[in-house]
């Protein structure tokens, strides 16, 4: 059981097209190109980490603001970050608006921060209903098991995998009184569908439990969906049994941990 409201971050996607960040240590321009994928919000500062480090002389730290979504890159020297004027920017291929950092150039900085939040936010409409935490479900990974002789039983397995379960229920555009037990939104519907788009392509995610302790955070994949053992596919159902015409769910969702 569970008895918060929870969120989920996800949609956060370096394409090649858009993979430059232009900037100059003081002896000439720049530029760190973050590898393309798919990320989670903390898993992108890291690539964007990377890439400066790998590029320039100085030490970068890219740092997240959780309940904002914004993200602070330090460095240990003065830096210019050119969000306006640099060589990709002028190409279409700059980094920076996906990184929520304006058009404006920024000089002898040693700590940038965004100004847009990145990425989607999923937030359902009703507390995670048929709830199993990760406490109560986990599985060892890859185990395989052997009997001796003398019928002693053996298993071998590489660590330990947790999952959470629960199904998403009461997605609806149909208006919902403040302070109802239903969260009022006019594309509720809409945003679950997305979520669940990102789910079945096997991209990460990050789960808060309680969406008001942004902080504590578990990354996740889809394992498997009503309709999907495999996670690579969903289906959503209309509440047409229960006489919710308008109200949908998306039945039992098992995710797995990734674990560092």
């Amino acid at each position: 059981m569970i008895d918060t409201y929870s969120k989920f971050y996800y949609g956060f996607t370096i394409l090649s097209a858009n993979k430059y960040l232009d900037f100059d240590e003081g002896a000439g321009a720049l530029v760190a190109e973050v590898v393309p994928g798919t990320y989670t919000l903390e898993d992108l500062a890291q690539a964007v980490e990377d890439a400066l480090n790998e590029a320039g002389s100085f030490q970068y730290t890219v740092t997240t603001n959780r309940a904002s979504r914004l993200l602070t890159i330090a460095s240990t020297g003065p830096t210019d970050y050119l969000a306006a004027t640099g060589t990709n920017v002028a190409l279409g291929a700059s980094v920076f608006p996906t990184l929520g950092y304006p058009a404006t150039d920024v000089f002898n900085s040693t700590s940038f921060v965004s100004s847009t939040a990145i990425g989607s936010v999923y937030s359902p409409q009703y507390k995670l209903q048929d709830y199993i935490d990760q406490q109560d479900s986990r599985k060892n990974r890859e185990a395989t098991l052997s009997k001796s002789a003398s019928g002693k039983v053996e298993i071998q397995s590489f660590g330990t995998d947790r999952f959470f379960e629960f199904s998403i229920k009461f997605a609806t555009n149909i208006f919902q009184p403040s302070g109802g037990p239903i969260v009022n939104n006019q594309n509720g519907i809409t945003n679950l569908r997305a979520f669940m788009q990102w789910l079945m392509d096997k991209n990460y995610i990050e789960f808060m439990p309680d969406a008001s302790a942004p902080n504590a955070y578990y990354r996740l994949v889809l394992e498997s969906a009503a309709g999907s053992s495999d996670g690579m596919g969903y289906k959503l159902q209309e509440q047409y049994a229960r006489g919710l015409t308008g109200y949908w769910e998306t039945g039992v969702l098992t995710f797995r941990i990734i674990e560092d």
